[in-house]
């Protein structure tokens, strides 16, 4: 478990804005892979399709259609992907990747993660909306 852990802090210190506390909350690290998509994406299509061979050959299926069904999953994997990299951004303030809502303002009135929102209503008073 500890070396399943270490490898994907490994990980998520190449991908990941300097967002990582390494030391507290003071010192950040990260190098910031997610903001290269013409680096990034490639590579995590080439360790999802590794990944998807390394467990077809470790765990044969029963079935050719086993396979089949491994293989439709890693392709919807890559389209998923894809939409997230290359798709339309939100055009929705306050909200995350293609207008979705951050979960860390699910079930916060008013969460629609605006700056300074709170029970709903806009620094100013004004109610906020959502749609």
């Amino acid at each position: 478990m500890a070396g399943a852990v270490f490898s994907h802090r490994l990980l998520d210190l190449v991908v990941h804005v300097p967002d990582l506390p390494l030391l507290g909350d003071s010192f950040k690290v990260g190098f910031g892979l997610w903001r290269q998509v013409w680096i990034g994406f490639p590579l995590e299509i080439a360790l999802l399709v590794a990944a998807a061979w390394a467990y077809a050959r470790g765990v044969p299926s029963a079935s050719r259609w086993g396979d089949v069904w491994l293989w439709i999953f890693v392709a919807l994997l890559t389209a998923v992907q894809a939409y997230g990299a290359f798709g339309p951004p939100s055009l929705r303030p306050g909200r995350g990747a293609h207008g979705h809502r951050r979960l860390s303002d699910a079930g916060r009135p008013g969460g629609g993660g605006r700056p300074g929102a709170r029970n709903g209503r806009e620094p100013d008073g004004h109610a906020v909306t959502t749609s």
